[in-house]
């Protein structure tokens, strides 16, 4: 290496080994289940028709735009399982970046390509997954190369587009790229000899002429696919995913990178690199690449609209950079004066690099930043529903399974059929909004498992459907480990677990302790260590609290602390597990201490006007919970604690208009029509609270509460012989209630 180019070919190399950091890391994304299991059944059956892996789309519309990549994952993993998959993805990766970098038309490596090639690698690195988005980064960069060398030295490299565009085509959505990038190429040339002199017009557009018969060509093996029509189409349906649909709402990948801050080193990665190419463009305006310009700018636009398609900004940025940067008059001068700076950056580079491998290779980089990902060659752990998978082999569901998509997808590749997966397109949004509700909404839940016969939920441990199920008398917890719980309708069979019980929840707590075991701080990891996550003991601890077991959620949230001491989120945790000690002089303390460092924090408003309330400092709490109750308007409990809190404060019409508005959001939780009731008596709506009242009492016969205050009522409108009729009802129902006693004496009814 040591010669006159030894610093070029030290950058390269710099930037092929942040590469591999970058792109070694374990099997993590939520789509590549479903993936397999649908190249799996390629491999078996042949191209799908309709949807096979649901119970509740069965048979709709299925167009796989990625069925050949489907099937080469497939056939990797039966060859070589997950090493493999990994290594391959790799290998794409690395050449699709090379593709670009050498489409900057330098005959060498140089350092100044390699160091735009290296930043442009961690800007793309987020979305470094198992996916097929890899195959178009492959192809975007090929294509970039094949056009680049055509206009510069012609050959016959052109006629190749065709046969790679029908590869494209059935293994990619964003084939489409292939003739925009010629239509691109084909755009900025016409308007180069147009711009020129009239007298060559037709002989400077004579060379077109191919150009123009390849963009044709790619267009029209777009219909080579399965599908047809149906097929060449699809790739639109996937761009409105992007601009104002519940899913963009719902799944972060489909966000603008604008909503994520500076999160990740990506991120960070991508802003510096934004700021190298207006950099570039100001350096040398007058020489740029109209060509690579507007492939930049299309590529800027997509990016901003989805966190996503950063990478395709990252290739397209590389030869834009370095063709503006190589000829600018500042680069010709630095080099002439400061000839040992290229040396330099070159150490630099290799410097980083090695910084920046031992980071990934040891996940001190994703823990840093608080990502799951994971350094390796196989499946990450602590990620995918594999022992809940293992838990159903040993004991099948005579009904339907629900789950997440994450769930649903390792589901699908164990042979269960789902209620819905990642191919949003199959389902629609209709539906996705119903599986959100199901989610969240006990009411949804309820009517969901009737339709469709379920009887088990693989739930996240941190899902809200978790806190439904819990309260739920029709489901029972059966399993549970540091990803998932499983819960299944008591009729179920006989010998599943019953986690309800204490003894065999805390034998099956012990058998998660031991999979997980507790992490190293980071202080004291060795240089070789790698380092921990805290996302599965955040998620322990979560569950842990809403099974109310205060000791042992505390365990695992010191583990989290351990593994990540920065985070954020510990402090809504030590706050929870104060309110479940009822310590609202602690809660109190931790949530101010809290909302100084990260003011506006809503969860943290909520649980401080929730303690002052609990604490009686009710004229305190009361601003903190209006707020809440703003910023949660469809959280019952909020609403109705406002209401309580009201009542306190003898603002009894507020405090109706609370109880209204949880009553609304549980329609079956009598507790909060009682209430409503119990307002409208205190404010002298007596007719509203009868009716109210005596609605409750035909649902609910034979309830004390609703007696005594149908006395009240009955009382104040001076119907007595009703009043007494109810009262001696609610004694009899409620014998020991001592406070019926006084309430009679008080309106005179013994």
């Amino acid at each position: 290496m040591i010669g006159p180019r030894w610093p070029g070919r030290l950058a390269a190399i710099a930037a092929a080994g942040v590469c591999f950091a970058a792109a070694a890391r374990k099997i993590w994304s939520a789509d590549f289940w479903w993936q397999l299991s649908a190249g799996r059944f390629i491999f078996e059956h042949g191209w799908p028709v309709g949807d096979v892996f649901s119970y509740t789309a069965a048979g709709a519309p299925w167009i796989e735009a990625r069925w050949l990549y489907c099937l080469a994952q497939y056939l990797l993993w039966s060859a070589g399982g997950a090493p493999l998959v990994v290594t391959v993805k790799i290998v794409i990766i690395a050449l699709a970046f090379g593709l670009a970098g050498r489409a900057a038309g330098s005959k060498h490596a140089t350092v100044l390509g390699s160091a735009v090639t290296l930043v442009a690698l961690i800007a793309a690195s987020q979305r470094f997954f198992v996916r097929p988005e890899i195959v178009t980064y492959l192809f975007f960069g090929l294509f970039l190369l094949i056009l680049d060398r055509h206009r510069s030295v012609g050959g016959r490299a052109i006629w190749l587009l065709p046969v790679l565009q029908l590869i494209w085509v059935n293994a990619h959505p964003l084939f489409v790229f292939g003739p925009l990038l010629i239509g691109a190429l084909l755009f900025v040339e016409v308007v180069r000899v147009l711009l020129g002199d009239r007298e060559v017009w037709r002989p400077a557009l004579r060379p077109l002429r191919p150009l123009a018969v390849v963009l044709a060509l790619t267009i029209a093996v777009a219909w080579i696919n399965p599908w047809g029509l149906r097929g060449v189409v699809f790739p639109l349906e996937l761009f409105g995913e992007l601009r104002g649909t519940i899913f963009k709402e719902a799944i972060g990948e489909l966000r603008s990178p604008f909503e994520f801050g500076l999160r990740w080193i990506a991120l960070r990665a991508a802003l510096l690199l934004s700021g190298v190419c207006v950099v570039a463009a100001l350096a040398n305006p007058r020489h740029l690449d109209p060509f690579f310009g507007v492939v930049l700018l299309a590529q800027v636009y997509l990016a901003s609209l989805s966190i996503r398609n950063l990478p395709y900004f990252a290739l397209a940025a590389i030869p834009f950079v370095v063709k503006a940067l190589e000829d600018a008059p500042a680069t010709r001068w630095l080099a002439q004066r400061l000839p040992a700076a290229r040396s330099a950056i070159a150490i630099g580079l290799a410097l980083f690099a090695l910084s920046y491998g031992w980071a990934s290779a040891t996940d001190r980089a994703w823990v840093r930043q608080h990502d799951s990902n994971r350094f390796g060659f196989g499946v990450a752990e602590h990620r995918y529903c594999i022992g809940a998978s293992e838990f159903l082999a040993r004991h099948p569901p005579a009904g339907h399974i629900f789950g997440g998509l994450l769930e649903n997808a390792y589901l699908m590749w164990s042979g269960h059929r789902v209620f819905i997966d990642s191919r949003l397109e199959v389902y629609g949004e209709e539906h996705f909004r119903r599986f959100l509700a199901v989610e969240r909404v006990s009411e949804a839940w309820r009517a969901a498992a009737r339709e469709f016969d379920i009887d088990v939920a693989v739930v996240d441990l941190q899902s809200p459907l978790v806190a439904i199920l819990e309260e739920e008398p029709d489901f029972r917890l059966v399993f549970f480990d540091e990803v998932t719980a499983v819960y299944a309708r008591v009729s179920a069979s006989s010998d599943l677990p019953d986690l309800d019980e204490r003894a065999q929840f805390d034998a099956r707590l012990a058998d998660v302790r031991r999979l997980l075991p507790r992490p190293i701080a980071g202080d004291r990891l060795g240089w070789l260590e790698r380092a921990r996550a805290p996302g599965p003991y955040l998620a322990l601890t979560d569950f842990l609290l809403l099974r109310q077991r205060a000791d042992a959620a505390a365990e695992f949230l010191a583990d989290a602390q351990t593994a990540a001491p920065d985070l954020a989120d510990l402090d809504s945790r030590r706050v929870a597990l104060a309110e479940l000690a009822g310590d609202w002089p602690r809660v109190i303390e931790q949530a101010r201490t809290s909302l100084a460092s990260t003011p506006g924090d809503s969860r943290m408003e909520l649980a401080l006007g929730t303690a002052l309330f609990r604490a009686g400092r009710a004229s305190e709490a009361l601003p903190w919970l209006e707020r809440a109750a703003e910023r949660f308007p469809d959280r019952v409990g909020v609403q109705g604690l406002l209401g309580n809190l009201y009542a306190g404060l003898g603002r009894f019409d507020r405090a109706a208009t609370q109880f209204a508005r949880a009553a609304e959001l549980a329609p079956d939780a009598s507790g909060w029509r009682l209430a409503l009731a119990e307002a409208w008596i205190r404010s002298g709506r007596l007719e509203d609270a009868r009716s109210l009242l005596d609605d409750l009492d035909r649902r609910q016969p034979h309830n004390p509460r609703v007696e005594r205050d149908l006395a009240v009522v009955q009382h104040a409108r001076g119907d007595l012989e009703s009043a007494r009729r109810h009262l001696d009802e609610a004694r009899r129902l409620d014998p020991d209630n001592r406070d019926l006693d006084a309430l009679a004496r008080q309106l005179g009814l013994p």
